[in-house]
């Protein structure tokens, strides 16, 4: 869920990024994830610069914090304005920050992230990437040893690879990355019964604890793609979810295409997000499929739709 960005007292405040991205900087890149980024302007992103941190304030300010990937400890001094400079720039500045009782004065952001890996689903579908059953396996191991929280481990119903993965999960995966590993599919075809499809059912005999499911939420994918009414897709999220839940899956729903059928059609994309919480969902992800959404306007949308399940 993106992270409202917007200016208050730290009008100006930037946040710079270098140290070129290397190969073993995946710390640096969960600490990126954890940083808390209320009330702070980002001047630059690259994921080529995920090394170093630093926000400053313009001149004749002093608070200023930086995180590396080395440890040692911060420390900072208070000067009788009560800001706040660094003095030893080598700790984590997100742990540091969120223990300061003072840092509650100009922090604010969210105290956990997190983390889903779709590594072994959408990952594999890039060109020139294959992954054996016994590769996922061996990588749903490692993904689980630092501890990412969901591992979408592929769309048991479209091929016999991941069909097979989940099969030998069961008995090949200990306890704690099993309880982790999340099946992805779709909700139930039209004028089908949801316990009588295929791919419903495949979600189900995949026996993990959560469910990705992907829906229409823009009304030209409805008609066009569908080929069906704008109802009968609203009662398809709902019968596929309510069915899952009922068997004791947590259903994440994936609403395709979400920001363009917001634009398209404000009230329709709402009624897909109604559809599903009423039916049980845990969780809304709202895709901006083609990747032509500004990042103003997912943050306002967003902020919308938070407000409108408050």
């Amino acid at each position: 869920q993106p992270t409202v960005l917007q200016s208050s007292k730290l009008q100006h405040h930037r946040l710079q990024l270098h140290q070129p991205y290397q190969s073993t900087s995946m710390r640096a890149l969960f600490t990126f994830l954890l940083l808390p980024f209320n009330n702070l302007h980002v001047d630059a992103f690259s994921p080529r610069n995920l090394g170093r941190f630093e926000t400053r304030q313009p001149r004749g300010k002093s608070r200023l914090f930086t995180t590396t990937t080395t440890a040692e400890s911060v420390r900072k001094t208070v000067d009788n304005s009560n800001n706040i400079t660094n003095t030893a720039s080598k700790e984590e500045w997100v742990t540091d920050s969120l223990l300061n009782p003072l840092a509650t004065h100009y922090v604010k952001g969210p105290s956990e992230v997190l983390v889903f890996d779709t590594t072994l689903r959408d990952g594999t579908q890039g060109e020139s990437v294959s992954a054996s059953c016994d590769d996922k396996l061996k990588i749903a191991k490692r993904l689980s040893a630092f501890d990412v929280d969901y591992i979408e481990a592929g769309w048991p119903g479209s091929n016999p690879k991941d069909a097979e993965f989940f099969r030998r999960a069961q008995t090949e995966l200990p306890p704690e990355t099993k309880n982790k590993l999340v099946a992805f599919g779709s909700s139930r075809r039209k004028n089908v019964a949801v316990e009588k499809d295929p791919q419903i059912q495949a979600l189900v005999d995949s026996d993990v604890p959560t469910i990705c499911m992907v829906v229409k939420s823009h009304p030209w994918q409805v008609t066009e793609i569908l080929r069906a009414t704008r109802e009968e897709n609203l009662q398809m999220i709902h019968d596929s979810v309510e069915y899952l839940v009922k068997l004791g899956k947590t259903v994440l729903v994936d609403l395709e295409h979400f920001f363009d059928g917001y634009k398209a059609d404000k009230e329709y994309a709402m009624a897909c997000c109604e559809s599903a919480v009423d039916a049980g969902a845990s969780c809304l992800v709202m895709c901006d499929t083609n990747g032509g959404t500004m990042p103003w306007t997912i943050e306002e949308t967003t902020r919308e739709l938070v407000k409108h399940f408050e």
